[in-house]
């Protein structure tokens, strides 16, 4: 009699492969070509097949009474536009370089899947559920289009940001301590000499170095604040630079905190001297100009990530939970010649 789900054998049949081929492919072996693996995973999403729990679980036994660790795949799902552009920022190719070193201490390998018109969320879920891959990794973005039609409570989840979109349920997450950063580099500045700091800043839903920095600003009387340059991260470029340079001509701050790339640039077209007229220190200094700033410790946030995420795993949390697990990374300051000691 069938079985109700299709079993190895019978995806082996309709490959025309060996079982043994089908196994090492569904769990990643390194024997298998990606390729292969590949057409395995796509067939098994086609035709339905499920692993067996218990199949795995005394997999999983014979495996280790063989010292020979389980190398399960973690999901790294990216529903960025283009794909290409997200580890192409040093910030985040820093959150997967430590998620991936993390997993691999703990018997993971993390596998980037990218969500497009070819590759639906529901197809997806087919290839990861045929994979028996326990955990997804969201990086910083777009919720992933169509995220909807993956059904999110068989995975355990953590996003490596706290951001998310309209409507995209809140996930645990890792992230960096924006607010905490900001209060470090504001307090920094002032060791430094510096006491009319402005901040340039990028408005966002869940961008929290503001407070930062205006908890900084209560440190200094009130005649030394500065107004906010507070901008929409899909300005106008020309709108962006008349209103930085009216912001600019009337408060002359002697240090500028900011993470927009476009200040070094505005500043040089006004013909102000970096550090001789403005000091400049940044937010984030992997995928910046400016020297002087806050060394977001990505690697740690990608660690971390993965730390939480495998605890999820083994307590079988799944899904978004009712009780949100946010996890704050604290940065680190970084001297640079960009915000010299003054006097």
């Amino acid at each position: 009699m069938k079985s109700p789900t299709p079993t190895q054998k019978e995806l082996a049949k309709v490959l025309g492969i060996a079982q043994s081929t089908v196994s090492m492919a569904l769990r990643g072996h390194s024997a298998i070509t990606a390729k292969t693996r590949d057409t395995v995973l796509r067939m098994a999403a086609e035709i339905g097949y499920e692993p067996n729990p218990t199949g795995a679980a005394l997999a999983h036994l014979r495996q280790a009474s063989r010292v020979t660790p389980v190398k399960a795949s973690l999901a790294w799902i990216n529903g960025w536009p283009e794909p290409a552009k997200l580890r192409a920022y040093r910030e985040f190719d820093s959150y997967w370089r430590g998620a991936e070193s993390e997993a691999r201490q703990l018997g993971y390998r993390i596998d980037e899947f990218i969500v497009d018109s070819g590759r639906g969320m529901k197809r997806l879920e087919g290839i990861l559920a045929a994979r028996s891959v326990p955990g997804i990794l969201l990086p910083p973005g777009p919720a992933p289009e169509g995220w909807r039609d993956l059904d999110w409570s068989r995975f355990s989840v953590v996003r490596l940001s706290r951001g998310s979109d309209p409507g995209f349920p809140g996930a645990c997450s890792v992230a960096g301590d924006q607010s905490g950063n900001a209060l470090l580099a504001f307090r920094e500045m002032m060791r430094l000499g510096y006491r009319r700091i402005g901040f340039a800043g990028i408005e966002g839903r869940e961008r929290m170095f503001l407070a930062g920095y205006l908890m900084g600003q209560q440190e200094l009387p009130e005649n030394q604040h500065c107004p906010v340059l507070w901008m929409s991260h899909d300005a106008d470029p020309k709108a962006w630079d008349r209103s930085f340079d009216a912001w600019w001509h009337r408060n002359r701050p002697d240090a500028i905190l900011t993470d927009v790339p476009r200040v070094s640039a505005a500043l040089s077209r006004l013909g102000v001297k970096v550090p001789g007229e403005v000091g400049l220190a940044t937010l984030g200094t992997l995928d910046s100009s400016i020297a002087a700033g806050i060394d977001q410790n990505s690697s740690e946030i990608g660690r971390a990530a993965v730390q939480i995420l495998n605890s999820m795993i083994k307590r079988e949390i799944r899904g978004f939970p009712e009780v949100r697990r946010e996890v704050l990374v604290r940065g680190r300051w970084v001297d640079g010649d960009t915000l010299p000691r003054r006097g």
